[in-house]
């Protein structure tokens, strides 16, 4: 039984006992490629004349390799192993994920390799290097602002228009006490801390003693002035 231009067969083929019988400018189970009369579409899945189609590790569908039944291989040829690096992008933390998961892991050639092609502003060998926009925020402290301790830089200017002087908190990376790498603060030499926050050797809780004590004192007088007042302002 025969079904001339058979949607099995793309349309262009004949579904012949249950196969396709495709014409001389279509090939593949379905007739689905398209070629030039005579071209053998396996050639272009080849690295060249002796080479073996899709490396050995793939399969050459309408000139194409298609290389995922190997997935730890990539390239047009199948021919590159896929060894991009894995990490995490600067100040993200979590999982490591390949390429920090800011790129694609791209085959080069068969002699340099794979490497990743970072994408959306992202840098470096593992695309971990986040824009510099988006590398300043992760360097300063959500909770302060970096105002405190020395993160801001107090900036004047003058407002000739309502003549008066204008006082401007320019905002520090790192507290002003390091630099700001790919997302991560790089502290110097005395300071400590996700953001240089803490001086190296020195005890913070120590440090703050004083203070919580104070405080308790005060809260402890408080409590004795109103039991002595019987509660109630007089």
């Amino acid at each position: 039984m025969q079904d001339p231009s058979s949607r099995s067969c793309s349309g262009v083929g004949n579904l012949v006992c249950g196969g396709c019988e495709c014409p001389p400018s279509h090939s593949g189970r379905s007739c689905q490629c398209h070629s030039d009369a005579g071209v053998d579409l396996t050639d272009r899945c080849k690295a060249g004349d002796d080479g073996e189609v899709c490396s050995g590790r793939g399969t050459c569908i309408c000139g194409r390799c298609d290389c995922s039944a190997s997935p730890q291989f990539i390239g047009r040829y199948c021919e590159c192993e896929r060894d991009c690096p894995f990490a995490t992008a600067g100040g993200e933390g979590g999982e490591e994920r390949e390429c920090s998961g800011h790129g694609k892991c791209h085959c080069q050639d068969r002699r340099e390799g794979s490497r990743c092609t970072c994408l959306d502003g992202y840098t470096g060998e593992d695309c971990s290097c986040p824009p510099e926009h988006i590398s300043r925020e992760r360097c300063r402290d959500e909770r302060t602002g970096q105002v405190r301790g020395g993160g801001g830089e107090l900036k004047t200017d003058f407002d000739d228009a309502n003549n008066e002087i204008l006082y401007i908190c320019v905002l520090q990376d790192c507290f002003g006490r390091g630099k700001c790498h790919c997302g991560v603060c790089k502290c110097e030499s005395e300071y400590e801390g996700k953001f240089c926050q803490r001086k190296v050797g020195v005890d913070t809780c120590k440090m703050l003693e004083p203070c919580v004590k104070a405080d308790q004192l005060d809260d402890v007088e408080s409590s004795e002035d109103d039991q002595g007042n019987g509660g109630h302002d007089e």
